[in-house]
């Protein structure tokens, strides 16, 4: 859909939490990232809109001050305490979900650049995919310990109601970042890929009566000036595991899907585990979300490779300790990887969905 149509079904600016109430200390850990989420807003519309963009230096000078005086120094201290205040104030956890948009644009800015300083043509390459990749999924990887953490009956802090669930949908928002980048890695020309993917900021994720819209990540196309919608779930369809797939159909007609295509963790990316759960002796399928972070880690990082990246090698000791820790859970879990699998499923319905 081109860049104008598209934006017609986000005409309304987001109403964060704060509006409908949340506890003073949430406010104030909030009102960073709220401020720089407008940052983005503010530009997505702009470059969609082809409207009185702001100058490439102005551009240049946002972009830098997020990365360097805000996200470097105070995103993770950030993420931390909201999760302690989640623990103290069970009606404010949205914030959790709020500071993923930062956590994904903390490891995916090239694309930002790439997008918004539209002047300078950067393309991104494949090592540039790579890089984004990896940290995300050692985010994803250490989401998925603080989920065990949550879930531990005899934990200090562990067996917290309702924790996991936000956790659930961050650690399912980094694999479908996973697995986008490596559809683009696989199926756009690497020397002349116009395409970006970008965590949607409030305007698109959770805007005002866009609920039909909502997305978690724009995926456009610079050259032909398209634009998609993509929403990332844990859990699309139905319970019940059944010899002839998933026959349920619950959400989907709740999106618009014009503008948003939809991505289902189980369906999709086999991100599932069973359980008893049925008086008839069947299984209930439940979200394992971060499963395609821990496949990307344990398949795709190697030494060799880590070398091979300036990014990559200062961190080179972390990296290859959170690999050895994917492959613990990998072979706890006897999981088969499902990365190139995921990327089969959805390839040619993302990319055909963007030309609509």
């Amino acid at each position: 859909m081109n860049n104008l149509r598209f934006l017609d079904g986000y005409k309304n600016p987001a109403q964060h939490i704060s509006d409908r109430g949340e506890p003073d200390e949430v406010k104030s850990l909030m009102e960073g990232p709220r401020k720089w989420s407008s940052f983005f807003d503010r530009q997505l519309v702009k470059y969609l809109s082809q409207s009185e963009p702001d100058s490439p230096d102005i551009i240049l000078a946002g972009l830098e001050e997020y990365q360097y005086e805000w996200l470097v120094p105070h995103l993770n201290a950030t993420i931390k305490d909201s999760y302690e205040l989640g623990e103290q104030f069970p009606e404010s956890r949205q914030a959790i979900s709020e500071l993923n948009f930062h956590a994904m644009s903390y490891e995916m800015m090239p694309m930002w650049y790439s997008l918004l300083l539209t002047d300078a043509h950067y393309m991104i390459s494949n090592d540039d995919l790579h890089i984004m990749q990896t940290r995300l999924a050692m985010r994803g990887l250490a989401i998925r310990e603080k989920i065990d953490h949550y879930r531990k009956p005899f934990s200090v802090h562990g067996a917290k109601p309702g924790m996991d669930g936000p956790l659930l949908g961050k650690a399912a928002e980094i694999d479908g970042a996973i697995v986008l980048a490596e559809v683009l890695k696989i199926h756009t020309p690497e020397g002349n890929r116009p395409h970006v993917i970008v965590p949607a900021p409030p305007r698109f994720e959770a805007g005002r009566d866009n609920s039909r819209n909502n997305s978690d990540y724009l995926l456009i196309d610079r050259s032909a000036q398209q634009a998609r919608g993509i929403q990332q779930k844990a859990k699309v369809h139905g319970n019940h595991i059944q010899e002839n797939g998933y026959t349920s159909t619950r959400l989907v007609n709740n999106y618009d899907t014009r503008r948003v295509t939809l991505i289902d963790g189980i369906a999709d990316f086999d991100s599932f585990r069973t359980v008893p759960g049925r008086f008839d002796g069947g299984y209930l399928i439940k979200p394992d979300s971060g499963s395609i972070a821990l496949d990307y880690l344990h398949e795709r990082v190697s030494l060799t490779g880590i070398n091979r990246h300036p990014i990559l090698k200062y961190d080179v000791a972390g990296i290859m300790r959170a690999k050895g820790k994917a492959r613990e859970y990998i072979r706890a879990e006897k999981r088969k990887p499902t990365l190139d699998t995921a990327v089969q499923r959805i390839a040619e319905r993302v990319l055909t969905d963007l030309y609509k």
